[in-house]
């Protein structure tokens, strides 16, 4: 009998698993929509959300409540689409218009691309896009609509809208060799942006700041060593031209903050290269990009 129980077991399986790279973000959740019809672990717009916040003026819920042909500035992901043939040709012979859904987090906007704005922008108007419209506000049907006047990536809004980088040292955290790999990506990426840095040092027994990193930049009131101004040359890149400026706050017991404002020297344009070189030499928490007032956004940091 015990002879038959061996039998009967068998020799054990072994199952062997394809070694198979996880699936992205952003293919997870296309998945999870597919199968489930709703997102289950996150958004889309979740990643996105501090710079929809920068560059956005208003909602979807505030459209309501805004006037006939009110210009507008809204961020969101596109849903579904519908194209269309006008029953009139508009002056270059274009009739194809897009209706698409813009949605955000408090909810879903019906916009229209007429013929001559759908031909510019058609490669943007995708499903599951997250864009920057610029239009205005249509009342003449019961609900209000959005004419695009203009469609930008987030990337694009970076370019365009962003006025001011701020560069974030910590003396605890960041060395000299840090600020020059800066110095270098500030010279690979040249534009018209403006950069300002900021240092967080601590201060010793005679509230002199400690040596290091942060005495790559002061209030003027210490004389500077050797080391020390060849570190703020390769920030500053232009101080000696007069257009950098420095200024020092105390931001806590023993600690006090330097902002030097970069002169034209150092001005660079916003791209992801530009934001990915950051990260990778000082950190996605130490950088910030701030908007132009034009777009009624709000300052905040990026990478996330």
């Amino acid at each position: 009998g015990g002879d038959d129980d061996d039998d009967a077991d068998g020799p054990d399986v072994q199952i062997s698993l394809p070694d198979v790279p996880d699936w992205t973000r952003s293919q997870k959740l296309a998945f999870e929509k597919e199968c489930l019809g709703f997102y289950l672990t996150s958004h889309p717009l979740t990643q996105h959300s501090a710079r929809i916040e920068r560059y956005a003026q208003v909602k979807t819920r505030d459209i309501a409540d805004m006037d006939d042909t009110s210009p507008v500035t809204i961020a969101g992901m596109v849903g579904a689409i519908k194209i269309a043939t006008a029953k009139k040709a508009s002056v270059n012979g274009l009739n194809k218009y897009a209706n698409f859904d813009l949605e955000d987090a408090s909810g879903i906007i019906r916009c229209i691309a007429w013929p001559a704005d759908y031909e510019r922008f058609k490669e943007m108007i995708k499903t599951e896009n997250v864009v920057i419209v610029q239009g205005k506000v249509d009342r003449r049907n019961r609900e209000p609509n959005i004419i695009v006047n203009r469609l930008l990536t987030l990337d694009q809004a970076d370019r365009e809208f962003t006025k001011q980088v701020a560069i974030k040292f910590d003396r605890s955290l960041h060395t000299t060799e840090d600020i020059d790999n800066v110095r270098r990506i500030l010279s690979r990426f040249p534009g018209s942006t403006d950069v300002v840095l900021v240092v967080d040092s601590f201060t010793g027994r005679n509230g002199l700041m400690e040596p290091g990193l942060s005495s790559t930049v002061d209030d003027g009131s210490q004389e500077r060593s050797e080391s020390s101004s060849a570190a703020d040359a390769s920030v500053a890149g232009d101080e000696n031209s007069g257009d950098g400026e420095i200024s020092r706050a105390e931001v806590g017991p023993d600690r006090v903050r330097y902002i030097l404002t970069t002169g034209k020297d150092c001005q660079v344009t916003v791209g992801p290269e530009f934001q990915q070189a950051l990260r990778d030499t000082i950190g996605e928490d130490f950088y910030e990009l701030k908007a132009a007032a034009t777009t009624g956004g709000q300052s905040g940091s990026v990478g996330r």
